[in-house]
């Protein structure tokens, strides 16, 4: 596969081993490197590489006009000739374990344009380069970018085909870009970007943009661009120090991203408690804004059920069917979370040794898992559930016989198993609850035991009988239970971590 890329540098000789060695892994065919008058032996040092050509180009100080221009016009050489190309700046590199598979995917499937999640590096000095290291191992944490002004969890547009796009429209630094024709966006969750932005420790971070500030041209100033590098030291160390706080561990992100993803079910803005992106937000038919920094994805629900019926088992269901799963599927509730958060373990070493992760059961001491249900909800349901497995999956039937009559509940929908294991589930809870709607209908009003408002206001004051229209997530939950103990025969546990203060007070 032929790539081309096409980069502006400035006195980047701090940076350079590490950048090169960026470039060998993609590969890179050819690389254009557009130099405005470095004097610090950044071009002798590109030199040496043959695959690498030096254009010079001259400005009165750093012209973002003028960058901008280059950037919307260089790549159209590589039409007809390369795969594709890459337009970035020298501190702007992309890292996958697989670039081959993906950019394979990509052309396989029409994309043009390639969208990806963003990553500035930040540490605390200047790490010595060492053959084999990319700089991301050596100074390893860093926090996610949106430095996409129209694709909020996505970076700037670097990577797309260039025989497929006419003009990307690029902006002034390119965190927005308007291709023509219509972009076909591949978010791809293997490839990354990983910005240098110069983050050897603070002093360093200061020093080299008060020395960018001073030579920015008028151009830049009478617009305002870039006047941030002019910040006074104070405001440039408690940014620096901000985003150190909301720094992950990226060796492992990239490690074990190709492997896990956890997926958190909401329906309402919540503060997240969770940095690492191996977590996704999911959302069904609700509007929500997204206040965590973590991706969020939209689904919708196509049954002429009310969207709570299935509370959110069918926002699982569209991510069986169309997300592109890991590995291993994970699943918490937007207020509950298994106590490992951000430090994740070792997946395939887990699962070497058992067959799903799930939270510490809860153990009833005096009623069965019927009598509780019996508490809330119509028995009957259990009746007619355990009839539908009797013929339906007749191999489940003694673990749901020995589960609702015994005390141990695996709470809350939470797991993580591995993806053949999770489509085979998600069919299992849907092949029931379809054909209990088939048996009992939709007006789950009628099907309320005659106790249940009045132990819905003992324990949940405010509530009201819209509670039983999410009875398939609650039947779902004991479906759950079944379809593990079925099925796997090693369980991890992991305590629960509740984030929600009414969740874990006493009631007086």
């Amino acid at each position: 596969m032929v790539i081309h890329l096409y980069t502006l540098c400035w006195n980047e000789m701090d940076i350079l081993p590490f950048v090169i060695d960026y470039w060998k892994r993609i590969p890179i065919t050819k690389a254009v490197v557009y130099d405005n008058g470095s004097t610090d032996g950044s071009i002798e040092f590109l030199e040496q590489f043959d695959w690498i050509e030096i254009r010079r180009f001259e400005t009165e100080g750093m012209n973002d006009s003028i960058q901008k221009d280059i950037k919307n016009k260089c790549w159209k050489e590589s039409k007809g000739v390369a795969d594709y190309v890459i337009v970035c700046d020298m501190d702007e590199v992309l890292f996958s374990n697989d670039f081959e598979k993906e950019l394979k995917y990509m052309k396989d499937n029409g994309y043009n344009v390639l969208g990806t999640s963003w990553y500035a590096l930040r540490g605390e000095s200047k790490p010595e380069y060492k053959e084999g290291k990319l700089l991301h191992e050596l100074i390893v944490k860093g926090y996610k970018q949106k430095t996409n002004r129209k694709f909020e969890n996505l970076g700037k547009f670097m990577l797309f085909d260039p025989n497929k796009i006419d003009d990307m429209k690029y902006e002034v630094g390119c965190h927005l870009a308007n291709p023509i024709p219509e972009i076909n966006l591949y978010e791809s969750k293997k490839i990354f970007a990983i910005h240098f932005d110069k983050g050897f420790g603070y002093e360093y971070f200061f020093e080299r943009r008060h020395t960018m500030f001073k030579r920015l041209s008028q151009t830049n100033l009478k617009n305002n661009w870039c006047f941030e590098y002019g910040e006074e030291k104070q405001k440039i160390i408690d940014e620096y120090n901000d985003n150190v706080k909301k720094s992950i561990n990226l060796v492992e992100l990239f490690k074990n991203d190709n492997k896990l993803d956890i997926f958190i079910g909401t329906y309402k803005p919540f503060k997240v408690p969770v940095k690492n992106e191996v977590y996704k937000m999911i959302v069904g038919n609700h509007e929500i804004k997204n206040q965590s920094s973590l991706e969020l994805i939209n689904c919708k629900h196509d049954s002429k059920l009310d969207d709570r019926f299935y509370s959110e088992l069918y926002m699982l269901k569209w991510i069986a069917e169309n997300y592109d799963l890991k590995n291993y599927v994970g699943y918490c509730h937007y207020r509950k979370y298994f106590n490992f958060l951000n430090d994740i373990p070792d997946m395939d070493k887990i699962f070497s040794e058992y067959d799903a992760i799930v939270g510490t059961p809860i153990i009833y001491d005096t009623r069965t898992i019927k009598q509780d249900y019996a508490n809330c909800h119509n028995v009957e349901d259990l009746y007619i559930v355990g009839g539908i497995i009797a013929d339906k999956y007749p191999s489940y039937a003694k673990a749901w016989h020995n589960f609702i009559n015994g005390k141990i509940l695996i709470p809350y929908n939470m797991f993580i198993m591995k993806s053949e294991d999770f489509k085979n589930y998600i069919k299992f809870i849907f092949d029931v609850l379809d054909e209990y709607v088939n048996i009992v209908g939709t007006d789950i009003v009628k099907r309320i035991g005659n106790n249940v408002e009045k132990y819905l206001k003992s324990v949940y004051p405010n509530s009201t009988i819209d509670y039983q229209y999410r009875i398939g997530g609650y039947i779902g939950e004991r479906l759950t239970n079944v379809f593990i103990l079925n099925n796997f025969k090693k369980l991890k546990t992991f305590p629960i971590v509740i984030t929600e203060s009414k969740y874990t007070e006493k009631k007086g």
